[in-house]
């Protein structure tokens, strides 16, 4: 997930669900409390991390190459479709339950308008904004000048 464009690591972890049970591990592990099968799901993380990144690269490498506008395409629709799960307006379906791991959340539009609703479409303008400047800017420097006749 580190080397897709706009998704991070715990980005995916928290998409997949695992976020909650890594970062209880190594809670655990931090504080001495180590046992056999944490060891276990920390290394085989880090393992698969490492052959992921190694083998997913070079078949991203391959397919920007020979297939660059479809796999983009393919990859934002990941993008997109991963924003359910970190949608701001968010009711809790159980208000009583403590534990990150057994709570369950149902998305909703907001029907009040506060300073949160605000700030989350601000941040929204802000992020769609950046991505325009900083295309315009990409456009501009990779225009070459025309040569005088």
């Amino acid at each position: 997930a580190m080397i897709l464009p706009g998704i991070s690591g715990a980005y995916l972890l928290l998409i997949l669900g695992f976020y909650p049970t890594l970062t209880d591990i190594l809670h655990r592990l931090k504080d001495g409390d180590i046992n056999f099968n944490d060891v276990k799901t920390v290394a085989l993380f880090g393992l698969g991390c490492a052959l992921g990144i190694t083998g997913f690269s070079k078949i991203l490498r391959w397919l920007l190459g020979n297939y660059h506008s479809p796999t983009l395409a393919v990859l934002c629709g990941f993008m997109i479709g991963a924003l359910r799960r970190i949608w701001p307006f968010q009711l809790d379906l159980t208000p009583h339950t403590e534990s990150l791991k057994l709570k369950h959340y149902e998305n909703t539009w907001p029907t009040q308008w506060g300073a949160y609703e605000f700030q989350c479409v601000g941040v929204l303008l802000m992020g769609f904004a950046a991505v325009v400047i900083l295309e315009w800017i990409s456009v501009r420097r990779h225009q070459s000048p025309t040569p005088a006749a």
